[in-house]
């Protein structure tokens, strides 16, 4: 889930970008992006922390990075986040 979800906000395509990183991350590790423990310590790193993306290729970090920013404003769309991805 993203942060706007769980804080409760409208939800939008902005979301769907946030997941999408943490699924690449789960993808090239094996690990769920925030963590695999209590569900509250989970909740609070997708608030507050920023996973480890060492497990994704060079090239993919900065995109994640951006992708799993707090502020659904500050993440690119999913136009975008194609275009880098192929380009």
């Amino acid at each position: 889930m993203s942060p706007e979800q769980l804080a409760g906000s409208t939800v939008g395509p902005e979301s769907d970008v946030f997941s999408w990183a943490a699924t690449m991350i789960f993808a090239a590790s094996g690990r769920a992006a925030f963590g695999e423990d209590t569900i509250p310590a989970i909740l609070n790193r997708v608030i507050n922390h920023h996973p480890d993306l060492s497990a994704l290729p060079q090239s993919l970090r900065p995109l994640a990075a951006a992708c799993l920013q707090k502020q659904p404003g500050n993440r690119p769309t999913a136009a975008d986040v194609m275009l880098r991805i192929v380009n």
